[in-house]
């Protein structure tokens, strides 16, 4: 029996483990979450006066029809990709069919992020179809953006594979011809050539500790732009918050504070709690600004919009406050805010890429080849 237990725990682990990678899949996918949503507003609106509970009964009856795998003759990879979409919501709907829970909102809270749950728990009618509108939006502005950063990621590529091609070649092909490296020699004794390619057999012998080190580095850039220290605050909010990484975290939070206290505003939710709800979702340090908007219930709530942080919208902020209150002056506001933050994002990454990346990998190459030059001349027969 306590085999049976053990593998009986095993097993319930597995799923457990099972449940919680699906779960991780559908949050971090808003084509599949923006999919599935779309597919409870066209039962809701076709569905007459049946509950909203019955959904995931009715359509995983439904989705073997409605879902059609792709057509023979179209590329092998879409109908890959149809295919793994259409299992991940499979599993998605099965799991929150056979979940407990009676209400529909609450099935769904696990599986999807947390602003999007909160607009659609704000809905306090049966027809759920204004805050899946909002939710729709929602994802296709995630989808929207992902795409966006990896079509700018993907411009640096290019020069990525030529720096490694051209260095490839002169590693494995040219230099050993021309240079040699005694056991014996120093440092200060090698001549510039000989130095490139002691350099090059050291990366060659340590790359597994030199990517774990560029890993690491990227990995704690990321966690400092969502956590700072309270003791260097001034500087993080005067200085590095106008430089690469951290302005990109800055122009996507402000538009997201925006538009997320917007849409809860349009839910119902008071003015208060719409800002609190957004804080909910939020990184450390964002937290810790919109505490200062918060901070400031003496003044006008689109007057405490006007922080350091929240810089030129958060003026605009307060000013279309004077005549409108936060909802419509947010509503005027968020298209300008997305148009000017796309238009920044994909401009910050590209300078960064045009004076970083490209520079680095064509002076590697200038330095590299230079002194195989000279080497070269070094060895030719005087005439």
């Amino acid at each position: 029996m306590d085999i049976l237990n053990l593998a009986a725990d095993l097993a319930n682990k597995l799923n457990s483990i099972s449940d919680a990678a699906m779960k991780d899949t559908i949050k971090k996918k808003p084509a599949i979450r923006k999919r599935f949503y779309m597919l409870v507003k066209d039962y809701q609106s076709a569905a007459g006066t049946r509950p909203l509970n019955d959904f995931f009964e009715w359509y995983l009856k439904q989705l073997d029809k409605r879902m059609e795998v792709a057509p023979q003759l179209p590329s092998l990879w879409y109908k890959y990709t149809n295919r793994k979409n259409d299992s991940s919501l499979r599993s998605f709907l099965e799991a929150c069919h056979r979940s407990d829970i009676p209400d529909f909102k609450e099935k769904i809270k696990d599986w999807i992020p947390n602003d999007e749950y909160m607009i659609l728990a704000s809905q306090k009618k049966s027809d759920i179809t204004d805050g899946l509108d909002i939710v729709i939006g929602l994802c296709a502005e995630k989808e929207e953006a992902g795409k966006q950063l990896v079509a700018i990621l993907s411009a640096s590529v290019p020069s990525i594979l030529i720096g490694l091609a051209f260095h490839s070649l002169l590693y494995g092909f040219i230099y050993p011809v021309f240079v040699r490296v005694s056991e014996n020699a120093t440092w200060d004794g090698m001549s510039a050539a000989e130095k490139v390619f002691y350099i090059y057999e050291s990366i060659s012998a340590n790359w597994p500790w030199i990517i774990g080190g560029i890993f690491f580095f990227f990995i704690f850039i990321a966690q400092t732009v969502k956590k700072w220290s309270k003791r260097g605050m001034f500087l993080r909010e005067n200085y590095f918050d106008f430089i690469p990484p951290y302005s990109l975290s800055k122009l996507t939070s402000q538009y997201n504070i925006t538009s997320l206290t917007y849409n809860y505003l349009r839910c119902g939710m008071p003015e208060f709690d719409a800002i609190m709800e957004v804080k909910r979702g939020s990184t450390d340090y964002v937290a810790y600004q919109i505490d200062k908007i918060t901070s400031q219930v003496n003044v006008k709530t689109t007057d405490a919009f006007n922080t350091l942080y929240m810089g030129a919208p958060g003026c605009d902020i307060a000013e279309r406050g004077q005549y409108v209150n936060l909802e419509e002056s947010l509503k005027e506001l968020i298209g300008k805010m997305k148009e000017h933050r796309d238009e920044a994002y994909a401009k910050t990454i590209k300078r960064t890429f045009t004076f970083t990346l490209k520079p680095l990998v064509f002076v590697s190459i200038a330095l590299a080849v230079i002194p195989l030059i000279f080497q070269i001349g070094a060895m030719m027969p005087d005439t």
